[in-house]
């Protein structure tokens, strides 16, 4: 254990005594903060379920192509639950929304992550796209066709 020397003409109150302690304290609170975080949920949908699971029982897998596109401009599922897996090849953060549905949103945040989540949708044209600043005006956008 660190024994601090007394400062001379300090008291045991003093904040300059005790301001190494707290600051360290603050640091330890908000490292164990972010460790709490970092076990949570890695996608978001209130629409639906969002889980980790891999892609190959999803409806709809949507992969990010580059750092700022989609791996194709259309995408096409059959109408009521659909299933979307949306995986990240670029290692930004990404998520995908849909036009219009503010119950449905994927994040991801590193490379190779793998989010799903389940969505219902009658059939129509639907605008996919990724709601990060600057993400969709750079043409992170696609078509999802429900029939």
């Amino acid at each position: 254990m660190r024994t601090l020397s007394k400062r001379a003409g300090t008291t045991p109150n003093d904040p300059r005594r005790t301001l190494p302690r707290t600051a360290s304290l603050a640091g330890l609170v908000v490292v164990g903060a972010l460790a709490l975080g970092a076990c949570g949920d890695s996608g978001s949908s209130s629409g639906g379920s969002a889980t980790t699971d891999k892609p190959g029982a999803a409806d709809v897998t949507v992969k990010t192509a580059n750092p700022l596109k989609f791996d194709a401009p259309s995408y096409t599922a059959a109408g009521g639950n659909v299933k979307i897996a949306y995986d990240n090849e670029s290692g930004d953060l990404h998520s995908l929304v849909i036009e219009g549905n503010k119950d449905f949103r994927l994040l991801v945040k590193k490379k190779g992550e793998v989010v799903t989540g389940t969505v219902k949708l009658a059939p129509g044209t639907y605008q996919l796209y990724c709601d990060v600043a600057g993400h969709r005006s750079a043409g992170m956008e696609a078509k999802l066709v429900i029939s």
